[in-house]
């Protein structure tokens, strides 16, 4: 289904806005909602400082190489610019939260039913970004959504 897309955004956004954590977190990092603002703060002024431009901005290659900073533990962000009330992560966990965010992202994916589909596994799902897409609506015997994948008849079968 190349013409779909996940809202991860919204998904992460949602869990946060009701305070709803995962059940633990590391240890160097602040609550989920503190962690997520100051990560998202500093990799704007990192990006700010190194391409004068903030992250939304810069172009995929630019976007990646602040992620690869990120990822190997080497991220120094600086200080908030003043008047932002928004806590400074250090490198270490700015590495972290970057591990914390992917496991996010890929439990968003794997828990979507579109993905499940595709995997060719029809069962209970929960994790839809919409409504539509909200898992089993057509329910009885021989009703199937138009998400599931389709039966594939066996040779020995036709």
């Amino acid at each position: 289904m190349p013409d779909r897309s996940i809202d991860f955004a919204t998904c992460i956004d949602a869990r946060l806005a009701v305070g709803q954590g995962k059940g633990w977190r590391y240890s160097e990092l602040p609550p989920d909602l503190t962690a997520y603002r100051g990560a998202l703060a500093a990799i704007d002024r990192y990006a700010r400082r190194e391409f004068r431009a903030c992250f939304a901005e810069l172009l995929s290659e630019k976007k990646n190489q602040v992620l690869r900073v990120i990822e190997s533990g080497e991220m120094e962000a600086g200080e908030p610019d003043s008047g932002v009330d928004v806590a400074s992560l250090s490198a270490t966990q700015m590495q972290r939260w970057f591990e914390d965010l992917r496991g996010d992202v890929t439990g968003i994916y794997m828990s979507h039913p579109e993905t499940l589909a595709q995997l060719g596994y029809s069962g209970i799902a929960d994790g839809a970004d919409s409504a539509a897409l909200s898992g089993f609506v057509q329910l009885g015997l021989g009703k199937v959504e138009g998400w599931e994948p389709k039966a594939k008849v066996r040779e020995n079968e036709s």
